[in-house]
């Protein structure tokens, strides 16, 4: 027990990478508001027939700690850079709506298409993200449900913004030619040594880029064929890896925020759940602890006057 609760400790003081990315920024205090916010537009994405495919019986669900990240995430953009919106579906809305978390964005667009126009929900379970980026307008930010943007995030100057560049790890990212695609796909002329871009964090300032970008991403995804997938290497492959070659291809320099190779750098800027969603899962004493922090923050913005939500 004594070992577990050092372990736990040393996890949410930053000390300890087990799968969470900037955990000790739970319990440090807000950063003061800018004076004036840039008024930037992100936007969560919750596609649920990937969800559906795997549980065909039951309704949606989210567990009680992503919706309390989802709600922090919410929070501290709206304090810190600009509105945010939900991208959803019908099934996604009513399950927010539910909770009352509908109440802390600026807006809920139900606006996905539950049907898979020949995606593999299996494979693609990240696919709502690149369909939101068809409905949705530059400049714009995409950002995970289970990422917190701690202060106000730069894209000044910059057509493409991402959390971070990725290794060209085959253990990750297969070569393009691992892929199964029918006969009628055919790759473009990208340079396949460009680096994957982590996508928790997508900023698109230019509209062309990021309808090209969206495009082929799902092109490969409606053309891909029975490849052995180990739960990741498709979907990577399509949402991550495409968006650094569609990059190189447009000659389009990068900015990123974070260092793949540094997890436990005590930076001030994200809190990311990541694989660290797993730990919450299975461990109680961790869920339970992650909890207090989130009722802490909660606490932090209530008493600076943002808009929060009834339970």
């Amino acid at each position: 027990m004594e070992k577990d609760m050092i372990i736990r400790q040393a996890f949410f003081d930053g000390e300890l990478f087990l799968g969470g990315v900037g955990m000790h920024n739970m319990a440090a205090s807000l950063l003061p508001a800018p004076k004036k916010r840039q008024e930037l537009t992100a936007y969560h994405v919750l596609l649920t027939s990937p969800w559906s495919y795997h549980h065909p019986d039951e309704p949606f669900f989210m567990p009680e700690f992503e919706r309390q990240t989802a709600v922090l995430s919410a929070l501290a953009w709206r304090r810190y850079n600009g509105p945010i919106c939900l991208v959803t579906d019908g099934p996604g809305a009513e399950y927010f709506r539910k909770y009352h978390m509908d109440q802390v964005y600026d807006d809920v667009l139900e606006i996905l298409d539950r049907r898979n126009y020949g995606i593999d929900p299996s494979k693609f379970w990240a696919a709502g993200k690149i369909q939101a980026l068809h409905r949705i307008k530059a400049p714009c930010l995409l950002m995970d449900l289970d990422l917190i943007v701690w202060k106000e995030l730069d894209v000044d100057g910059c057509l493409l913004a991402a959390a971070h560049t990725e290794p060209l790890d085959e253990n990750i990212y297969p070569s393009p030619d691992f892929f199964l695609m029918s006969p009628y796909y055919t790759w473009p002329a990208w340079d396949t040594k460009a680096l994957p871009l982590n996508t928790s964090i997508a900023y698109f300032g230019d509209e062309d880029f990021k309808n090209y970008y969206a495009k082929e991403s799902v092109r490969f995804m409606q053309y891909e064929r029975d490849t052995l997938d180990n739960g990741s290497w498709c979907m990577v492959f399509a949402e991550q890896r495409i968006l650094g070659m569609c990059a190189a291809s447009w000659n389009i320099s990068v900015k990123t925020y974070l260092e793949y190779d540094r997890p436990l750098e005590k930076q001030d800027l994200v809190t990311h759940l990541w694989s660290g969603k797993g730990l919450f899962r299975s461990k109680k004493s961790f869920r339970d602890q992650y909890m207090i922090l989130c009722e802490d923050k909660i606490g932090q913005f209530r008493e600076r006057g943002s808009r929060l939500w009834t339970k």
